[in-house]
């Protein structure tokens, strides 16, 4: 719980506030050009986190494209819509389903039928696109309305819960009905077991259509939600500030409103050792992922952190529901894959037992994370905790002279696409290949065009990872079913099993949870068998916090709930 008196009040901001608006009213008084003060804004609002100026401060190395709920498809875009939006559901700190938006809900006899009771207290943010600037009140058109925008965005990755809707003359042809303000209905045609855990992705967030009317394409960078936070302004390439929401209708078991910060800034330094950097100068509070900071400069070998910096920061490490893996193009119809050794499953398993794992966890990762074995779905989920395991140098010849390739000094370049945080694994991959006599080269993308050229079937070796959006491995599945090929989807391997597709469908409809174990456990063996991937490894979260942060949890899905987080004064013992 936290301790009020240490706690900077929002009101107390007020008078920096004030300063800000006088000083912006004096410049322009003065014909100063907006960028100037755009630039006095940003002086003015919170230049380190050694102030008591009550925000958290992180920087988010990847680039931010878009606070549109529809595009929240990475860590990256995840952690700041989530401080604007809300769902009808979300996972709490145990990954159970608890109501969010709404109060409560309940699924009929059939399972065909979900009904939610929205909360009578939640408004938007005030924003120009409402009447006299005032947000209005959150009603169950709003989640019709979100849901129906979200089925007609092609990028969403979703069409599997477009196709399962049942649009019948009852609710109007929509699969989705709204009883009046406070109660929404969806009907689906068959049992959707999952739901619930769908409903608490950001994809799922609620908008109100004011705001998008007005801004339409901008939307993404103009974003109106009921969030404990709201947004302030953003400066691309520099940062993102998000304000405290006063009117959030969330409070503590005392009855104490939150959030307890008075907003957010987020920093956008590319340079991980620039960003690492700003972090031991104690310009931002958190730095997360492994990939982000010198594990060496600040672990030890076993993982801990080293004692030196034990007054200045705690280590968080959580298990994470995150498969790290090399995804290979599968689709034989695309000139890429037609002709390339990688379209055979034998190659992709030689390659996959040509990278020693326990080396690169060790070296590279300074222990952290799990060596994957050729199981996508990670093994924080018991029913596939497999472990991985080596095999000879011997044995991956034999396997590559199966597959027809006695002379390995003429097999093909392989070109693995790659952002740059990634370029020492990247590394270290190139090496343990060139051992067994295959070339790679290594092509560094930002990490946007990346992800665009992975969309579009361009590239026939890219590192990426998966992270679950809820605990189910429903959610690491879902990358290999056909409907769901990208662009379309997140099939970003093309990959096309019939068998797979059938297995699927039927685990999304069973609601027996003993059979659909059963049904998990056939599709991740014909994954195993086909193998579109070359597993790395399993990550584990980890986060390097200030000693200031109190009141940061996280689980294994890593979220970034700052709700409760809050900042002890500079002069606290």
């Amino acid at each position: 719980m936290k301790p009020a008196k240490k706690v900077q009040s929002p009101d107390t901001s007020n008078t920096k506030k004030n300063n800000v608006k006088i000083g912006l009213k004096q410049l322009a008084s003065f014909n100063v050009p907006v960028i100037v003060l755009i630039s006095f804004l940003f002086y003015q609002c919170g230049r380190t986190t050694n102030a008591d100026d009550g925000f958290f401060y992180y920087n988010e190395q990847n680039e931010i494209t878009s606070l549109d709920p529809l595009m929240a498809n990475g860590q990256e875009h995840i952690w700041p819509v989530s401080q604007l939006f809300n769902g009808l559901l979300k996972l709490d700190s145990n990954l159970a389903i608890k109501p969010d938006l709404a109060k409560s809900y309940s699924v009929s006899a059939d399972g065909r039928r979900y009904t939610f009771v929205l909360r009578n207290n939640v408004y938007f943010n005030d924003d120009e696109c409402f009447k006299n600037g005032k947000g209005r009140r959150l009603v169950a058109q709003d989640v019709e309305y979100s849901f129906n925008r979200l089925l007609e965005n092609p990028t969403s990755g979703l069409p599997e819960f477009n196709d399962l809707l049942d649009r019948n003359t009852e609710n109007q042809y929509t699969g989705m009905h709204c009883g009046n303000d406070s109660v929404f209905e969806i009907h689906l045609k068959q049992p959707y077991t999952i739901l619930p855990k769908l409903l608490s992705m950001p994809y799922f967030f609620i908008v109100p259509h004011e705001a998008v009317s007005l801004y339409k394409s901008q939307f993404g960078t103009h974003p109106v939600g009921t969030g404990p936070f709201k947004f302030f302004v953003w400066e691309k390439g520099n940062a993102l500030i998000f304000h405290k929401n006063k009117h959030y209708f969330e409070t503590d078991a005392k009855g104490q409103h939150l959030p307890y910060l008075n907003g957010i800034h987020i920093r956008m330094i590319k340079d991980r050792e620039t960003a690492f950097m700003t972090f031991l100068e104690g310009k931002t509070d958190l730095i997360s992922g492994a990939d982000a900071f010198n594990i060496s400069e600040l672990l030890q070998p076993n993982g801990n952190l080293k004692t030196e910096y034990t007054n200045r920061f705690v280590l968080q490490k959580h298990s994470y529901m995150k498969t790290d893996y090399i995804g290979v193009l599968t689709d034989t119809t695309l000139t890429l894959v037609k002709h390339s050794p990688l379209r055979f499953p034998l190659i992709r398993k030689a390659l996959f037992y040509a990278i020693d794992r326990n080396a690169l966890i060790r070296f590279i990762r300074k222990g952290v994370g799990i060596p994957a074995s050729t199981s996508f779905v990670p093994n924080c989920f018991k029913a596939f905790n497999t472990s991985y395991t080596s095999i000879s140098k011997d044995s991956i010849i034999k396997i590559f002279k199966t597959a027809g390739y006695t002379d390995l000094s003429l097999f093909p370049k392989l070109e693995l696409y790659i952002t740059d945080n990634y370029k020492e694994q990247a590394e270290f991959i190139q090496s343990e290949w060139s051992k067994i006599g295959i070339v790679c080269e290594i092509h560094i993308e930002p990490s946007a065009v990346l992800r665009q050229k992975v969309n579009r079937s361009e590239l026939l070796l890219f590192k990426k990872s998966w992270i679950a959006d809820y605990a189910d491995p429903e959610s690491f599945f879902s990358l290999f079913y056909s409907p769901n090929k990208s662009p379309k989807g997140v099939n970003y391997f093309r990959y096309e099993n019939a068998a797979f597709d059938r297995l699927y469908q039927k685990a999304l409809q069973t609601q027996s949870d003993s059979v659909k174990q059963v049904l998990y456990i056939a599709m991740n063996n014909l994954l195993m068998q086909d193998m579109p991937y070359l597993n790395l490894y399993y990550d584990e979260a980890i986060r390097l916090v200030g000693k200031r942060i109190q009141g940061l949890t996280m689980h294994a899905l890593n979220p970034l709930d700052l709700k409760y987080v809050y900042k002890t004064p500079l002069n606290s013992k």
